[in-house]
């Protein structure tokens, strides 16, 4: 079920009128043209939250898309119906402001999981949308879109529950396995997947960006876009504007590129590794709309999982015995859900 179905369509005019919040459980990716659509049929301004730095890579009739070094109006331009944020501008004044002046109708959260502290790509400022919408506009509505059900201490942080519908839509994340003796191999592996679909762009998701680098040094001459949080914002955006034309078919990226899932639009996606959480392999599996993403894995995987939960938790500064004991069990739901060979 999407957000842009009639029947869901017509919940948000009516939990609106009664002042009231969704949380969409098992959610389908939120697209930049399904924010369109939205905004159409409620005839009124969304605002979109993503979780970090996105890329959008085309120009969109109607549409604002705001990050943290934006120059952005006082408030939304006419002719505007929708404005995509990264989320984190929540603790800015200046985007405070903003959001006073525009009036916004309803606020979406998609991929809203990296509420929760132990999730990959995890964001504090998901503490703050039911905070601020009662101090800066008490009448906009909130809407946020989870992969899999989250637990009730995150949802009791993060939202009013006395006024929150919870809403399961019956979906679920779709994906594929296959398992590899060695490291080796599985870049032998994901070389032949991407280069026998020579004409469908594929994009491919690496733990860490020294994987990354290695694998896209594996296509010389520019043959495949390198995405990842150490370069540049102009670098990454140049990298996924050739992939997102076809000018390049491979793209090598973190998890840096799955804030702009919707954008990238990937003909096939596959994951070098054990995903570490349900709810990130559907943050993987969004890069390419309807298409189940494919997980390369081996039995190392994830031994190399833990190492990154111990530095992920000492730079959060969170425990790192319970910090990784949680991020073991989501890893666990994945091994599960994939019947991985382990």
């Amino acid at each position: 079920m999407k957000l842009t179905d009639p029947a869901l369509v017509d919940l948000i005019r009516a939990k609106h009128a009664q002042e009231q919040d969704l949380l969409l459980m098992r959610a389908l990716p939120f697209l930049p043209d399904d924010a369109l659509t939205l905004a159409g049929r409620l005839c009124e301004r969304l605002l979109v939250l993503l979780p970090g730095a996105f890329y959008p890579l085309r120009q969109i009739p109607s549409g604002l898309c705001l990050q943290e070094n934006s120059d952005f109006p006082d408030c939304m331009p006419p002719g505007t119906s929708v404005c995509w944020a990264d989320i984190r501008l929540l603790k800015q004044e200046r985007f405070r402001l903003f959001l006073r002046r525009s009036a916004f109708y309803e606020w979406i959260l998609p991929f809203a999981d990296c509420a929760e502290p132990a999730e990959p790509g995890y964001l504090g400022s998901y503490t703050l949308p039911d905070e601020l919408r009662t101090e800066l506009s008490p009448s906009t509505g909130i809407t946020a879109l989870f992969s899999h059900r989250p637990s009730e201490r995150l949802t009791e942080a993060c939202f009013d529950m006395r006024r929150t519908i919870v809403l399961d839509s019956g979906g679920g994340a779709e994906a594929q396995s296959l398992l590899a003796e060695t490291e080796k191999e599985r870049l032998y592996v994901l070389g032949r997947l991407c280069t026998k679909r020579m004409l469908a762009r594929t994009a491919v998701v690496f733990p860490t960006r020294r994987h990354a680098e290695l694998f896209a040094a594996r296509f010389p001459d520019g043959g495949a876009s390198l995405v990842h949080g150490g370069r540049s914002r102009e670098e990454n955006l140049a990298a996924l504007a050739l992939f997102s034309e076809g000018r390049t078919t491979v793209l090598a990226a973190t998890k840096h590129v799955l804030p702009s899932a919707g954008f990238v639009d990937a003909d096939a996606v596959l994951y070098a590794g054990v995903p570490m959480s349900p709810a990130f392999l559907s943050r993987c599996g969004a890069l390419s709309a309807g298409v189940p993403c494919l997980c390369v894995y081996t039995a190392q995987d994830p031994a190399l999982n833990e190492g990154l939960a111990r530095s992920c938790a000492a730079s959060l500064g969170f425990p790192v015995g319970r910090f990784t004991a949680r991020r073991n069990r989501m890893q666990a739901e994945v091994i599960g859900m994939l019947d991985l060979n382990m």
